[in-house]
């Protein structure tokens, strides 16, 4: 069986953050000599694979443990049951880890820089539209290969298409609202998803980014990339003016909801 040989990551880690096979299919957690395999098990096989989970590695990171030789990290070890007096045979590995730490991030914030903007308007023909504006920002080695943005918040299909629902104090009057996320791509259009506080991811990758240098906690040199995105409720849409119950409306409603943003990088070296 396979054994952590830094007892500070042994005790960082949890039992299937490394785990050992001889099919590379059907896997043993490593935990001491709790789970192992006999000599003859071994026999059938040419080869033994092991797992390293993402937080094996953040915890190596976490512990400062970078740029190691395997013999130093982890070695294989075997008992003679039949003899057991001759105590353990260990054997190790020749392989280096190199860990090169990077940092990524990705935020949303609006351009006002207010945790909750809000807005308040009027519905009907010639109204003006609730605009909110935002600033997303990445940041790491290269721009990110991917960079998404959705809207949550209370909704209801309607007619196949999802809208942003308004409620009254008393919850009676539930309004339906159309929204929008535009912003400007690199071609210099105008780029709108319909948003209907669906949950559903939208690609914005494409859009304008403005790219100054940066520098990430390894020292190594990458980029922050910002661009602004505008999430848009037409007042003056006539599916508005009644209820989701087809009902007429009048006095106030309210809503409320969020905007996330995820960013992907690939081959990063």
């Amino acid at each position: 069986f396979p054994a952590i040989a830094n007892s500070s990551l042994a005790s960082a880690v949890g039992a299937y953050d490394m785990q050992f096979s001889l099919n590379g299919s059907s896997w043993k957690p490593v935990s001491n000599t709790a789970y192992y395999y006999t000599f003859n098990e071994m026999k059938s096989a040419d080869s033994i694979y092991v797992f390293f989970s993402s937080n094996f590695f953040k915890q190596m990171v976490n512990l400062g443990i970078s740029d190691i030789n395997t013999k130093d990290l982890f070695n294989f070890r075997f008992q003679n049951t039949t003899s057991p007096e001759s105590g353990w045979y260990e054997f190790s590995t020749s392989n280096t880890l190199i860990i090169k730490p990077r940092d990524f991030s990705i935020s949303i914030i609006s351009d006002e820089y207010t945790q909750t903007p809000s807005r308040e308007g009027y519905v009907g023909s010639g109204e003006s539209a609730l605009d909110f504006g935002y600033i997303v920002t990445t940041s790491g080695k290269t721009a990110a290969d991917e960079v998404l943005i959705k809207v949550t918040g209370p909704a209801q299909v309607i007619g196949g298409r999802s809208y942003c629902v308004f409620s009254s104090d008393d919850g009676k009057a539930k309004v339906p609202f159309p929204a929008t996320l535009s912003f400007i791509t690199r071609n210099g259009a105008t780029k709108t998803y319909d948003a209907g506080c669906d949950d559903s991811w939208r690609d914005m990758t494409d859009a304008l980014w403005l790219t100054t240098p940066w520098t990430d906690i390894s020292g190594e040199v990458g980029q922050m990339d910002k661009t602004t995105v505008k999430f848009s409720i037409p007042m003056d849409n006539a599916i508005s003016l009644r209820t989701v119950d087809d009902n007429g409306w009048f006095g106030e409603v309210s809503a409320s909801g969020e905007i996330h943003v995820q960013a992907t990088w690939r081959n990063i070296n």
